[in-house]
């Protein structure tokens, strides 16, 4: 059983593990600290001769080191049990190690961790090292959180490693979108700073996971549960549609470059308007592909793309307006203002 833990701010619970599983978290974090030319852990089949773990490096001059690890599960480690795990090291080896570790799963003062380091010097030990409770913590945390997986039941462990899984799955969905409907990448996006992607199909089917009214028209409130829409491009996260093609009005630059869509009740808005067409935007992220069926049906030929709704009952993670004329520009979505706002304040001016 993994030790749990409830909280991210607690100590980890190193008490709760095996004498012989605190040796193989040990092994497992010596792993990255060097390149080992060989590492031998004794410790799990006895007779040990006071060596837990064995591990030699090779330095750049050629020179080749001895360390030895003592991992001592004390609950409590002062003067008296670190000289110990040093004379256990040394006294029944044919010479001293160059490097002597020991690896304890406590606090220890400074008082005992000096008294450490002078007697392992003492014994000829070239670099005495000490892995206390705060070292262990920082490394698991820092380089080994798969670790904390491994061998705790720690709440942040699984949230990396969810947001691990979710990579690797997004990747895997982005390469199928790149393959089974992207044709080619015809010209150079300026905004995105990315080829322009040119999709096999004018448009796709989108639809929910939860969908049963398919193809019958769906009469559920909110958004449906199927629609076709139009490809517009790829963007860093996903995919972008053209869910509608609307009017809009432009104010100058000097003026502030501010922007409102027009009502339907407006037909033409006052001449120090620029009116022009803009393509609303939804973007669908990787995150909410579930499925794509290149094939299609008797009912819709082109592509089926199954999503998740999952951002506010929408497979949407965000809305965007760009200009439908020219150069598809973005439009801020922070410029945008209502129509009547934008009519008041020319005419306050």
């Amino acid at each position: 059983m993994k030790p749990k833990v409830t909280r991210t701010t607690n100590e980890l619970p190193f008490s709760n593990l095996e004498p012989g599983r605190f040796e193989d978290l040990c092994l497992a974090l010596l792993y990255s600290v060097r390149p080992w030319s060989e590492i031998r852990h004794y410790g799990r089949l006895g007779g040990d001769l006071g060596v837990d773990i064995a591990a030699w490096e090779v330095l750049e001059n050629g020179v080749k080191r001895t360390w030895s690890v003592q991992c001592r599960r004390y609950a409590k480690a002062a003067k008296a049990e670190l000289t110990g795990a040093v004379d256990d090291a040394i006294t029944r080896s044919e010479r001293p190690p160059d490097v002597l570790l020991v690896v304890v799963p406590c606090h220890v003062s400074r008082t005992a961790q000096d008294a450490y380091d002078r007697y392992a010097q003492r014994k000829g030990v070239s670099q005495p090292m000490l892995w206390t409770r705060s070292v262990l913590e920082a490394k698991l945390h820092a380089e080994r959180r798969d670790l904390l997986f491994s061998y705790f039941d720690h709440p942040m462990a699984a949230e990396s490693r969810a947001r691990e899984i979710t990579l690797t799955r997004n990747i895997a969905i982005k390469r199928r979108v790149l393959a089974e409907l992207v044709q080619a990448n015809v010209k150079y996006n300026e905004i995105t700073e990315t080829p322009w992607a040119c999709f096999r199909h004018a448009h796709a089917l989108i639809r929910s996971v939860d969908d049963s009214s398919y193809p019958r028209v769906c009469d559920s409130p909110g958004i449906s549960s199927w629609f076709k829409v139009d490809y517009f491009d790829l963007y860093h996260n996903g995919i972008a549609f053209i869910l509608a093609v609307q009017d809009a009005a432009l104010t100058s630059r000097e003026a502030g470059f501010q922007w409102a869509l027009l009502p339907s009740r407006v037909d033409d808005p006052p001449e120090y308007l620029e009116r022009v067409n803009v393509y609303h935007l939804g973007r669908v992220p990787y995150r909410n592909i579930v499925e794509i069926d290149t094939f299609g049906d008797g009912y819709n030929s082109g592509p089926h793309i199954y999503c998740q709704f999952a951002d506010g009952g929408e497979p949407f993670e965000d809305h965007e307006y760009v200009l439908a004329s020219g150069f598809p520009y973005p439009l801020d979505g922070e410029r945008r203002v209502p129509y009547e706002r934008l009519i008041a304040k020319h005419n306050a001016g």
